[in-house]
């Protein structure tokens, strides 16, 4: 992967857990979740059916679920 493109998905990581939980991700969270997209954008040949897969994780997180 490019260095911009993986600038690009941490940009949007960051976006998404902002939006979704209210915080950034953590350095691993945000790895991971670049990790996921990769594969699964590069498996599949269609980045954008990977990031509605990714926003579906995060609303299934018990962070977004549960108020504490």
């Amino acid at each position: 992967m490019k260095p911009h493109a993986e600038k690009n998905l941490a940009s949007g990581i960051d976006w998404a857990y902002s939006a979704a939980l209210g915080r950034l991700p953590s350095k691993e969270e945000s790895e991971a979740g670049i990790d996921y997209l990769t594969k699964r954008g590069a498996r599949d040949g269609k980045l954008d059916k990977a990031l509605q897969e990714y926003a579906l994780v995060l609303f299934s997180l018990n962070e977004f679920i549960y108020v504490e």
